[in-house]
């Protein structure tokens, strides 16, 4: 999703329509201040309906039914970044950094790192802007541009389908069609001299 931790840690049941399938993400979390509504797929329903077993807690009252899809026991979480290093570590999404003393610990990834990788992989997707925008909340380019990371592999693998194109339109004689405009007319006018 690409949502700040923030965003995900204030879910609450109302903010969920299970009935809908779709997740709404408050105005207050919004920057242009309105609220916005993400479907939910088949992995996100899955975390949704574990939660939903969890939205009960037993308390000194007897059981409660806790309002927010995230808790620890019913009560807000604050900081998880003990679990999440445990997780991170389980998962295998960590380095190991050498320290000036000599010893090495695990340095693990970092929360808002996915919200990085979420961009860069609607992008890598092929995903149009404006529907990846919707789903990570990012309201200008400018700062959306900054979340998505091109890798030199994107890069060659780009090349290498533009070399293939032009390979297979040389190869079989076939003449590529220029893109539309009068730029492109007058370059595509030039190369028939």
């Amino acid at each position: 999703m690409g949502w700040r931790k923030e965003q995900i840690l204030s879910l609450t049941w109302p903010d969920i329509s299970l009935e809908a399938g779709t997740i709404i993400r408050r105005a207050e979390f919004n920057k242009n201040k309105r609220p916005s509504v993400l479907p939910m797929v088949d992995y996100m329903q899955e975390i949704i309906e574990r939660r939903w077993q969890a939205r009960l807690v037993m308390t000194v009252k007897g059981t409660q039914v806790c309002d927010l899809v995230f808790h620890r026991e019913g009560e807000r979480i604050k900081d998880f970044r003990g679990a999440w290093e445990a997780a991170c570590i389980k998962a295998g999404l960590y380095r190991i950094v050498s320290e000036d003393d000599g010893t090495e610990r695990k340095d693990v990834a970092h929360f808002h790192d996915f919200r990085r990788s979420c961009v860069s992989n609607l992008e890598n997707f092929g995903t149009p802007r404006k529907v990846a925008k919707s789903i990570s909340g990012h309201v200008t380019d400018s700062v959306y541009e900054r979340y998505h990371i091109v890798k030199k592999e994107h890069q060659q693998a780009a090349l290498a389908r533009v070399g293939a194109g032009l390979r297979g339109s040389y190869l079989h004689k076939t003449p590529l069609k220029p893109a539309q405009g009068p730029e492109n007319q007058v370059n595509a006018a030039a190369a028939d001299v």
